[in-house]
């Protein structure tokens, strides 16, 4: 990991061997001082790279070899706590545009995120949020980090190819650590659930209005529009007060037996539109 000093140009028996601030965080300047024999070296928390290590307990080893070749070796431990670190996932569609930033918490501890790896790389998320989301394994023992499939606005992102990466923001700017990729497929069609008109057909004189019925998640704009089969508009619905209908009133609206077409649009808060055409006759 980290090389000190590889010899001496004499040797002499070693009688002192210790760590003094043996926990030190590099981002604030710390150093582990390590004292042989009177003589300080320090450790500034880079490996032979100059790359920063992440937060963790190590061991610095000494070892020593007599002039008969005989080697004795002795071990002092040292932590590197990186407290001004951040380590976040951001997550990229195809285009290479930023949709999510998930921060790691911080309540995760010392040990720093190694990997980025999904527990799946098919995901298809639940527009209702009622499901588990997708979980990156970040290493180390570290907890799970979920994702439930939305992008920084809270609306659903689209289907296709995502980059995941996992980075560490320090004083030195930020750095990938690891990254991996996932699909994500939308799940559709149920916006509009049990989507009918009633009653159908609707005879003048007995009933009030026409009911266009639907079970649709909580928050869903629905709304239609109303034509004749010569394809002119005769109304706009919306659902408004009733969360699972559209109501087209008959009194007053001057219309004309025959077949009707409602086109149906359900917009979901998290972005989500889905569109259906139903049918209803008026008998007058």
């Amino acid at each position: 990991m980290r090389t000190l000093v590889q010899a001496a140009p004499s040797w002499n028996p070693v009688t002192q061997f210790q760590i003094l601030n043996p926990s030190f965080s590099p981002t604030e300047g710390g150093k582990a001082f390590i004292v042989v024999d009177g003589v300080t070296y320090t450790w500034d928390g880079a490996n032979d790279q100059g790359q920063d290590v992440a937060s963790g307990t190590y061991y610095v080893q000494m070892k020593v070899t007599d002039p008969y070749g005989n080697v004795t070796t002795s071990t002092e431990a040292a932590t590197v706590i990186e407290t001004g670190k951040i380590y976040e996932v951001r997550i990229f569609n195809s285009a290479g545009e930023l949709v999510k930033t998930l921060v790691v918490p911080t309540a995760y501890g010392a040990v720093a995120p190694s990997q980025v790896v999904p527990a799946a790389t098919v995901f298809t998320p639940d527009p209702l949020g009622k499901g588990a989301g997708l979980k990156f394994d970040l290493g180390g023992g570290l907890p799970a980090l979920t994702w439930d499939g939305t992008n920084n606005q809270g609306q659903l992102v689209q289907s296709g190819s995502y980059t995941v990466q996992l980075l560490a923001d320090g004083s030195n700017g930020s750095t990938t650590l690891a990254d991996s990729q996932v699909t994500v497929v939308e799940r559709g069609g149920d916006l509009l659930s049990g989507l009918l008109a009633a009653p159908d057909p609707a005879v003048w004189g007995q009933a009030a209005f026409v009911e266009i019925r639907f079970q649709a998640p909580a928050g869903t704009q629905v709304t239609g529009r109303v034509y004749d089969m010569a394809g002119e508009l005769v109304a706009n619905l919306d659902n408004g007060a009733n969360p699972e209908e559209l109501v087209l009133p008959l009194n007053g609206k001057g219309l004309a037996g025959g077949v009707y077409v409602v086109a149906v649009t359900a917009r979901a808060p998290w972005g989500t539109v889905e569109r259906r055409i139903l049918k209803f006759a008026l008998v007058r």
